[in-house]
């Protein structure tokens, strides 16, 4: 569910600042400079929250706390979580994902929008939503699979370093471009 709010989010924010510059015109290079400064802000974003969550999860696992993790007492309604405080973690990357650059697509807005009105702008953000959104659906679930592979047994107090090195690498390969 975090996965799909926030591909909805970077979606929803990106074909926005494309439906903006389309209404625009010609001061679209004007959207193209804020579209590079928002890639710019959640590459370093990324950076930044994935190194520091990285490094309070190995402080947290180096004193020996747990992972922790919610079940339920017979009812589902019942379930809850045991020994953990709410995480700011789905937020910051919901704002990571609004702020994350899809610097292709307002070309390709502007292009279909020249072309042939709006009608085609409309088709190309809902293509290139689904694709983003199926794509990183698709890319967490096989992660997840993959995932059941390894003893979890070794790594279970290790998870939130592991999750904020991942995040860190991510921001890596956004700021080499990758």
């Amino acid at each position: 569910m975090i996965t799909l709010l926030c591909g909805l989010g970077h979606v929803g924010s990106s074909v926005l600042i494309g439906l903006a510059g389309i209404a625009m015109g010609s001061a679209v290079a004007s959207l193209q400079w804020f579209e590079g400064l928002r890639g710019g802000a959640a590459g370093w974003l990324l950076l930044g929250f994935g190194l520091a969550y990285m490094l309070w999860g190995i402080k947290k696992a180096v004193k020996g706390e747990k992972h922790s993790h919610t079940h339920s007492h017979g009812a589902p309604e019942h379930a809850h979580p045991h020994g953990e405080h709410a995480s700011v973690t789905p937020w910051a990357l919901f704002i990571i994902f609004i702020l994350g650059p899809c610097e292709p697509l307002i070309p390709l807005l502007v292009y279909a929008d020249l072309k042939g009105g709006m009608p085609p702008a409309l088709a190309v953000a809902a293509v290139f939503s689904l694709v983003t959104l199926v794509t990183m659906m698709a890319s967490v679930f096989l992660l997840l699979g993959g995932i059941r592979l390894f003893p979890a047994e070794r790594m279970e107090r290790y998870p939130h370093a592991l999750a904020g090195f991942a995040v860190f690498a991510c921001g890596v390969a956004v700021k080499a471009g990758l």
